[in-house]
């Protein structure tokens, strides 16, 4: 039961591996570093045509040399007319190590990898705030070895993907107009020891909720190794049908690099892949 909504959360799919609460808690270190920096992401398809993303962010002030913290929001309408709203600060702040719960300012996230309440404040975000619930539809991806890293050396680029799809409903105000809301939603959350730019060169991600299929599928491009020229490109895909998950996955080795994509599963039908280059 959740405790914020009086709502009887979905139970997890016993025949899938199972994120642990803390995997989605913060995963840097409270102590400043340069080029650190963590996210959790949040975007909807409402069924009243607009998109809803929300981020919380640690993020870096080099001028002050600390961490500044961030939620952000943005609807956008079906006609092209976006509103978006932030909230700024470096203090205010609590992030749980031990799960997904995040206050900044007034806004905060609140879940148990199941369920998760998002609330951005108006009164720190103006022109636009919401009071939204989640509950996750489907399985996370989830490796044999828990591991969503990419590694080189001391940098580390990390990702989970607690919520590959849920059904979201709540409210939310913008520019003082406050509608009920329902649609179908997407959660995951990065951090990282280094910039994105010294691991990853570019990378294609996209998810897609198509009937009772949904789809999530990424392919990284990262930085050349020094002793070689040709770049290292990885791919995965994976499809969710009810009880049943498919995958495929590309992932080249090079000497002195560990790399480890979630979701490297193999229940069900292995789907064909096309080697990169």
């Amino acid at each position: 039961m959740d405790k914020n909504t009086g709502t009887k959360a979905a139970k997890s799919e016993t025949p899938f591996p199972r994120l642990e609460l803390w995997e989605d808690g913060r995963r840097i270190p409270e102590l400043y570093k340069p080029e650190n920096f963590e996210w959790w992401y949040f975007d909807a398809q409402l069924t009243d045509g607009r998109t809803l993303v929300l981020v919380f962010y640690i993020d870096q002030d080099a001028s002050e040399r600390r961490f500044v913290y961030r939620a952000d929001a943005a609807v956008a309408s079906p006609n092209g007319q976006r509103v978006a709203a932030a909230y700024v600060t470096h203090q205010d702040v609590s992030i749980s190590r031990e799960r997904p719960e995040i206050h900044i300012g007034k806004s905060f996230l609140r879940g148990d990898l199941d369920t998760y309440r998002v609330v951005m404040d108006e009164s720190d975000l103006g022109k636009l705030s919401l009071d939204v619930t989640i509950w996750r539809t489907f399985p996370p991806p989830v490796s044999p070895a828990k591991r969503g890293n990419i590694v080189q050396a001391d940098k580390i680029f990390g990702w989970v993907c607690p919520v590959p799809r849920g059904e979201l409903t709540g409210t939310i105000k913008v520019n003082g107009e406050t509608a009920t809301v329902k649609g179908v939603a997407y959660h995951d959350h990065n951090w990282g020891t280094t910039t994105m730019g010294s691991l990853l060169h570019h990378w294609i991600w996209g998810r897609a909720a198509i009937g009772p299929y949904t789809a999530s599928t990424l392919r990284n491009t990262l930085i050349s190794h020094p002793r070689t020229a040709a770049p290292m490109v990885s791919s995965s895909f994976s499809l969710h049908r009810s009880g049943r998950f498919w995958s495929t996955s590309r992932v080249p080795v090079q000497p002195a690099w560990l790399l480890s994509l979630p979701p490297i599963l193999t229940r069900g039908t292995r789907l064909p892949t096309t080697a990169p280059g």
